[in-house]
């Protein structure tokens, strides 16, 4: 008797194993910008010739269109980033450096680490230069 019992749970087991189903978890892909989408709280350093000054602020990196801006005051400015994993990033308007205009210059760039943001603005953007607008994201 103790043996068709040990028999019989063996095949049970063995039936159990053989209808074990797999089991598929589905991952989806998330685009590196999308990380980078909120709101952003630090400050925005500005130095002029005497004199520089912090002042705390906030911005957003926004995602409008399947485009990403950058949103600062009264600025709506688009952005591109420039690696695949969406750490670094310009801005899409471009200002002439000479008077032919065959240089050109973007008005800021920026670089992402971890949940922060930086951003350096160019004087073209409408500040003096050596400008720093950097934020922890909420």
């Amino acid at each position: 008797m103790r043996l068709q019992s040990l028999l019989f749970i063996l095949v049970l087991l063995g039936t159990l194993a053989c209808n074990k189903k797999k089991i598929e978890i589905y991952t989806p892909y998330i685009e590196p910008g999308e990380l980078r989408v909120g709101t952003y709280k630090g400050m925005f350093q500005e130095c002029g010739p005497v004199v520089c000054y912090d002042k705390d602020t906030s911005f957003q990196i926004a995602k409008e269109n399947n485009k990403y801006y950058l949103l600062f005051g009264n600025h709506k400015d688009e952005i591109e980033y420039a690696n695949p994993i969406a750490l670094e990033f310009n801005a899409i308007e471009y200002f002439t450096l000479d008077t032919l205009g065959n240089n050109t210059g973007s008005l800021f760039y920026g670089y992402c680490r971890n949940d922060s943001a930086f951003v350096i603005f160019t004087d073209s953007w409408g500040v003096y230069n050596k400008n720093l607008l950097s934020g922890k994201k909420q």
